[in-house]
């Protein structure tokens, strides 16, 4: 049984929207304003496709699934991962590389065995490149539902944001924070990005009940005070008009000036 557009909507999480376009459906983590504003960053507006925080949450009673994706660049990183976990422990994992092919696409796919029963699965997607999905199957006759979670977390952030160095996305810390807290969250992570205060002023489709920033090691180690205070100050005076009910939590980074000498 092959999903449709419209079984893989309703098992989706951690996309702002979800786009349809030559048979392949593609999750975008930042709505269409947040896209516009990193425009002006080459770099920055193309790790804005990386699927990072994307996972397709359900439960079934199928025995076996098969996934097929079309992997491209969104990141600095080349190799990727998607993790697949059975009621709450990774079972599988799908690995590949851009490196080896000449135009850095690659279509990965895999079939894996779910188990008998009952079961929640949850896949997730690629946080170092864009992973289009083309197909994916359970059992004919399986069974299908939506996982639904207590709260929504927003999670703006750098390149840990991101996810970078995790090997497999469900290891990212956003990832860990997401799960624990039974949330469904929608990752803004840019690897290198640092405060912006417009970011601030841009509204979600839904209200977050948490909302993580994690900015500020890219703007010490890359920019000025002047800016730093400017644009952190305007980032959450921005944030705070925006959504004045959600608990918005300031994760300060770890001090790295004396990195050498670690």
């Amino acid at each position: 049984m092959k999903l449709n557009l419209e079984q893989i909507k309703s098992i989706t999480k951690g996309a702002a929207r979800i786009v349809s376009d030559n048979g392949k459906v593609k999750f975008m983590r930042f709505t269409e304003e947040q896209e516009k504003f990193y425009e002006r960053n080459a770099d920055f507006y193309r790790k804005t496709f990386a699927t990072a925080g994307v996972r397709l949450e359900f439960v079934t009673n199928s025995r076996s699934l098969s996934i097929k994706v079309d992997a491209s660049p969104a990141s600095s990183r080349e190799w990727f991962s998607l993790a697949i976990h059975v009621n709450g422990e990774m079972k599988h994992t799908l690995d590949a590389s851009l490196s080896a092919a000449p135009d850095k696409h690659v279509t990965a796919e895999g079939s894996y065995a779910l188990g008998t029963g009952k079961k929640t699965v949850c896949i997730y997607m690629p946080w170092s490149v864009c992973a289009e999905l083309i197909s994916l199957e359970l059992d004919n006759g399986a069974t299908l539902e939506p996982v639904s979670h207590k709260i929504k977390i927003l999670m703006f952030g750098d390149s840990i944001t991101h996810g970078y160095d995790a090997k497999y996305p469900s290891e990212a810390y956003s990832s860990l924070i997401t799960d624990a807290l039974d949330a469904e969250g929608l990752n803004k992570g840019i690897g290198a990005d640092k405060f912006n205060a417009p970011i601030g002023g841009m509204a979600e489709s839904y209200v977050p009940d948490i909302i993580t920033v994690a900015y500020g090691t890219n703007d010490w180690s890359g920019g000025n005070r002047e800016r730093f205070e400017r644009e952190s100050r305007g980032f959450y005076t921005n944030l705070s008009k925006t959504y004045p009910d959600s608990k918005i939590f300031a994760l300060a980074p770890i001090w790295r000036g004396n990195w050498e000498k670690v």
